[in-house]
């Protein structure tokens, strides 16, 4: 729960990912592989690295049980809706048939509350976030981020907690027009 992962290489293999699950699990155990509120994001544009490979096709059998995947953030620079993200079984997903869709037949949510956006790292080596509007539920034994900044109920994905932005402009009155 709540990692922040960041791919910045030039690789060329959809090998490289942040997310890397190789017989970890069988379809009939996948329930126990629980991937929630963190930041998967690959910044370099020129990589062939991915969001997340599942070697043996097991992410739809993760997926398809209540929200093991869910509340994540992913983002591949330069990838548009129809560019691989990620690696499953020799399928490519691509953002728009990964993020907020409902299981297959099963009709259970996986990645329904999940997101691919860029969350807009201090740098490629500073993982904080500069702000966001993103509220995921709390993970109930995750109750502070990384530097031990307290989480509230509904928390910031990845590994830190993002401060509340100051006021730097306030209108306090309108002159006109009258």
């Amino acid at each position: 729960y709540h990692n922040t992962i960041n791919l910045d290489n030039a690789a060329t293999s959809t090998s490289s990912a942040c997310l890397y699950i190789y017989s970890c699990c069988t379809s009939l155990n996948a329930q126990n592989a629980i991937v929630n509120n963190n930041i998967f994001a690959v910044t370099n544009a020129a990589s062939a690295s991915v969001c997340f490979y599942f070697v043996n096709g097991y992410y739809y059998s993760i997926a398809n049980t209540s929200s093991a995947f869910d509340y994540n953030v992913f983002w591949k620079a330069g990838a548009g809706a129809s560019t691989a993200i990620a690696w499953d079984w020799g399928t490519q997903p691509t953002p728009s048939n990964i993020v907020g869709l409902q299981g297959q037949s099963t009709g259970i949510a996986y990645n329904s509350n999940s997101k691919y956006q860029n969350m807009q790292f201090y740098s490629n080596t500073d993982l904080r976030i500069n702000y966001t509007t993103l509220a995921f539920p709390r993970q109930a034994m995750v109750l502070a981020d990384y530097n031990g900044t307290s989480r509230p109920a509904n928390t910031d994905p990845g590994a830190y907690e993002t401060p509340t932005p100051n006021n730097e402009v306030a209108i306090t009155g309108i002159t006109a027009p009258a």
